[in-house]
């Protein structure tokens, strides 16, 4: 087993820990955590400079150039809360379509997306802000850091989050175009045959050490059970209680050392004032405060040295990111839902690996022609539970998914777990400030 193999993998991670939260693209949220040609960076794939966000970008507002700028300056204060987007992008196919080629015809005709057309869809130049990566989100950039990060790592396809959320866990969006996370088709969508996921191969493999944690329920039931997995394995939704658990007992668990091979966490997708989902319209504060809270759980506990916490994003939910989205693999050759068969990806998003088996200041690349999405990590978790390929039935785009097993490469476990301190803002007072 050499560093950089999925055996060396399998040999230092026994857990993986899986926490997708929602809508932020690369740029707007780590953009800015290395400058071009920082120096002291591990790169693995590639060695091309960090592909970060530059004020040099922009999108037309009519005649006016919009430039990519930082919120507030880059600052944090106890004068404003921090919230760069008043409402929420929009973020549907046809609209990312349209951020993504300025040409109404673009992807019609095949041709590269210029990633011109966020203001004038958006009709607001809110979209081209970012957040000053270090101290604005200290957290999730923190962890980035300390660990590694991908700098080309896209949502799976444009669109919105049941469609990408389908991507990591089923290998499709289940040709599904728009969300069906309410009304009756939400409610009885376990009713009805659908397409497999990651945790019925799992199953019929098996494979039954794994736990989906949810922080609430919507609308009277836990989201990625209800939408993915419930219905696929009677045995599981007879004894649901063994398999779907709050993200509280996570904690407890994490601390305690007994955590399944496989935990999938939710956030709190909605509230009034803690939403922990790094949303946009919404204090995103307490989406770092409650990952700060997952990674003290995780690193204090004994199963740490032999943990892998992969944290990414759904998608980039409108937001501006000036990398260009490759035509990508069908999933299955006849999905197609209004003149869209689901062949290209979708803006970037950030994708953090957190291991005391990985080198600090990490960037990783797929170092291949297929760059990553989300089914990467489908990939590399079925490749590293050891089942066969030939056994996943899971579509053509998981099929070829680069994996990133390679970024396990350090001989001996790192002693060094950051200790990292939440961002503040009005809402949000630092702890020497609160009353």
């Amino acid at each position: 087993a050499r560093p950089g193999t999925v055996d060396y993998m399998r040999s230092k991670i026994k857990n993986v820990v899986y926490y997708m939260v929602e809508s932020r693209s690369f740029d707007n949220v780590c953009g800015w955590l290395y400058e071009k040609g920082a120096a002291g960076i591990n790169f693995i794939g590639s060695d091309e400079p960090y592909n970060g966000a530059s004020t040099d970008n922009y999108n037309y507002d009519g005649d006016e150039k919009v430039h990519v700028s930082q919120f507030m300056d880059g600052k944090l204060s106890d004068q404003y809360d921090l919230i760069d987007q008043i409402q929420d992008p929009f973020h549907n196919n046809s609209d990312s379509l349209v951020q993504m080629f300025t040409d109404p015809g673009g992807y019609a005709k095949r041709t590269t997306p210029n990633m011109g057309g966020f203001v004038k869809n958006n009709a607001n130049h809110e979209v081209m802000l970012s957040y000053n990566s270090r101290v604005q989100l200290p957290i999730l950039n923190g962890l980035a850091e300390n660990y590694a990060i991908s700098d080309a790592w896209y949502s799976s396809v444009p669109g919105g989050t049941d469609i990408n959320r389908a991507f990591s866990v089923t290998g499709s969006a289940m040709n599904q175009l728009f969300t069906w996370e309410g009304g009756n088709a939400y409610e009885y969508w376990p009713d009805f045959p659908h397409r497999q996921s990651i945790w019925k191969v799992l199953y019929s493999n098996g494979i039954k050490d794994f736990k989906l944690y949810n922080a609430m329920e919507w609308l009277g039931y836990p989201f990625t059970y209800h939408l993915y997995l419930k219905g696929e394995i009677p045995s599981v939704d007879k004894n649901e209680k063994e398999f779907v658990d709050t993200l509280d007992n996570f904690l407890v668990e994490a601390k305690n050392g007994t955590l399944p091979a496989f935990s999938f966490l939710e956030p709190i997708w909605i509230s009034p004032d803690n939403t922990t989902s790094y949303h946009p319209g919404v204090d995103i504060v307490p989406g770092e405060i409650a990952l700060n809270q997952i990674w003290e759980a995780i690193k204090s506990g004994p199963q740490w040295e032999n943990t892998l916490f992969v944290i990414t994003f759904s998608k980039p939910g409108g937001m501006y990111d000036h990398a260009i989205p490759p035509y990508a693999t069908k999933a299955w050759p006849n999905d197609c839902v209004n003149n869209f068969h689901y062949d290209i990806m979708g803006p970037r998003v950030p994708a953090i690996m957190v291991s005391p088996w990985i080198q600090k200041n990490t960037v990783f690349r797929s170092g291949d022609k297929i760059p990553f999405d989300s089914t990467s990590f489908a990939a590399t978790l079925l490749k590293w539970f050891g089942i066969p390929k030939a056994k996943w039935a899971l579509g053509d785009r998981m099929d070829q998914a680069p994996t990133f097993e390679n970024i396990i490469q350090l001989e001996n476990a790192r002693k060094d777990a950051p200790e990292l301190i939440p961002p503040y803002d009005k809402s949000h007072p630092a702890p020497n400030e609160s009353s």
